[in-house]
């Protein structure tokens, strides 16, 4: 019993003290490490001048949640956008079987999406909602551009993209 009772103790002073021998009003670490903003920003601007946008998008993305109160955040969410967008236009190269059948937008436009339901909001968020109508159209997926563009309607009744997507809703 002797031999355990230095351990009991030690167990005891560690809960009562926090475990790591902090004091118990230290804030706990943020869920993201700080880590340097301007190079955080730096790295994902990179990713998308070398066209690798679906790193880009998680680049940036990542920039937003590590740094919230960073004067580059509306630029970065709007770099967010377009490395969607650009994703959707390049496409990822895709498989069936292990055999390569083409590029897809799929990722793209997905990522864009995921965007526009994390950033409903922002400047430019209304001018994604349109190019997405936009893109379903031009590629003849009118059912798919009609909702895209029911949902700019709704979602920005006073968005400057709003007679596009009428006239498009209409005689498109």
């Amino acid at each position: 019993m002797n031999r355990l009772l230095p351990g009991l103790l030690a167990i005891a002073v560690a809960a009562h003290c926090g475990c790591g021998g902090a004091p118990a009003t230290t804030p706990p670490h943020p869920l993201y490490g700080i880590g340097d903003e301007t190079k955080d920003f730096a790295e994902a601007q990179n990713a998308y001048r070398d066209s690798r946008f679906l790193e880009a998008y998680g680049m940036f993305d990542s920039f937003v949640l590590r740094h919230p109160s960073s004067s580059k955040n509306k630029e970065a969410i709007k770099l967010i956008f377009e490395s969607a967008k650009k994703l959707a236009e390049q496409g990822l190269d895709s498989t069936f079987l292990g055999v390569g059948v083409g590029r897809s937008p799929a990722k793209g436009l997905e990522l864009l999406k995921d965007a526009l339901i994390k950033h409903p909001y922002e400047e430019s968020s209304d001018d994604c909602a349109l190019w997405l109508g936009n893109f379903y159209f031009a590629r003849g997926e009118l059912a798919e551009a009609a909702v895209e563009y029911e949902l700019l309607l709704k979602n920005y009744p006073r968005s400057e993209c709003l007679p596009s997507a009428l006239f498009q809703l209409v005689f498109g």
